[in-house]
C-alpha cells in the first residue's frame, strides 16, 4: 500500500530531520492522515509485525484517535468486527518483546474507547 510507505517516510522525517521545517511538515501531514477516512484501514497495515516500533506506535495512536474522535464514522454493523480486530491485535502485541509494549499500551487506550 502506497500510503503505508508515505507514512513510514513521514515518520522517518519527523524523527530524524534536524530542521524544523521538514519536521513540522511531516507532523502536519501525519495529523491529516489520522483524520482521514482512509486511516480506518491504514492502521492495520501500520500495525503489521514486521513494521518498526515507530510505525506501529503511529498506527496504534491513529487507531486510538479514530476511535476516540471519529467513532461516528464507523457503521454500527461494523462495530463488532472492529472490536474483534482490535482485540486480536492486542493479543498479538501482548505476546511480543517489551519494546512493543508501548504499542500495546496505545492499543489498550483504543479498546477502552471502543467498548
Amino acid at each position: 500500500m502506497d500510503s503505508v510507505s508515505q507514512v513510514e517516510q513521514a515518520l522517518k522525517q519527523l524523527y530524524s530531520s534536524t530542521e524544523s521545517g521538514p519536521r513540522n511538515a511531516a507532523q502536519s501531514w501525519l495529523l491529516a492522515v489520522q483524520q482521514s477516512q482512509e486511516a480506518w484501514e491504514l492502521v492495520w497495515f501500520l500495525l503489521e509485525e514486521h513494521k518498526s516500533t515507530e510505525v506501529q506506535f503511529f498506527g496504534a495512536s491513529t487507531l486510538a484517535v479514530k476511535i476516540h474522535k471519529y467513532w461516528h464514522e464507523v457503521a454500527p454493523e461494523s462495530f463488532d468486527d472492529l472490536r474483534l480486530r482490535l482485540f486480536k491485535c492486542i493479543i498479538d502485541f501482548a505476546a511480543v518483546a517489551v519494546v512493543r509494549k508501548l504499542v500495546l499500551g496505545k492499543l489498550c487506550v483504543a479498546v477502552r474507547k471502543a467498548v
